[in-house]
């Protein structure tokens, strides 16, 4: 299953459309029942999301998926998985079980099963979680709490292409 979300601008003739953000809705095939081991791959049908010309004040909470590429003064409190996109920026605490960061956090994290800091990520704040995936090329600051030992430490090297 696909989904796309385009914006226009302007009107009539002339008028352009641009796709935004494909990575975000695009489920990935799994057809012989493997688990899905991205967890951009693990997310559910109905994301939220908060586009990048959004700016929120208090406090994010819910269950699912949440695709943050806006502004947030406040806290973010979800069970399931938080992706902060390139442009996203968070100016608050972020507890989820799963997070992917590629943009900003001003704030300490605290996830129950896995942190992801993306290349370009940048990170203010203390991370409490069991398993971290720390990438080339983002900025860190603050102290790494890790639950269940040193085995939850990956680093990596990203590989894949970034999209347009």
């Amino acid at each position: 299953m696909e989904f796309r979300l385009t914006a226009a601008s302007g009107g009539g003739e002339g008028s352009t459309r641009k796709e935004l953000h494909p990575m975000w809705f695009k489920k990935s095939p799994n057809p012989n029942g493997t688990p899905k081991r991205r967890m951009e791959d693990q997310q559910g049908d109905n994301p939220t999301i908060i586009a990048a010309t959004t700016a929120i004040q208090g406090t994010l909470s819910g269950k699912g998926t949440l695709h943050m590429a806006g502004i947030l003064r406040g806290d973010v409190r979800y069970t399931g998985l938080v992706w902060i996109g390139e442009s996203g920026k968070v100016e608050g605490s972020v507890h989820a079980a799963r997070l992917i960061v590629a943009g900003q956090i001003n704030g300490n994290i605290e996830s129950t099963e896995k942190t992801e800091l993306r290349a370009g990520a940048r990170v203010t704040g203390d991370i409490r979680c069991p398993k971290i995936a720390v990438a080339e090329d983002c900025f860190f600051q603050g102290e790494i709490k890790m639950q269940g030992g040193p085995e939850g430490h990956v680093t990596f090297t990203e590989k894949r292409q970034k999209r347009t």
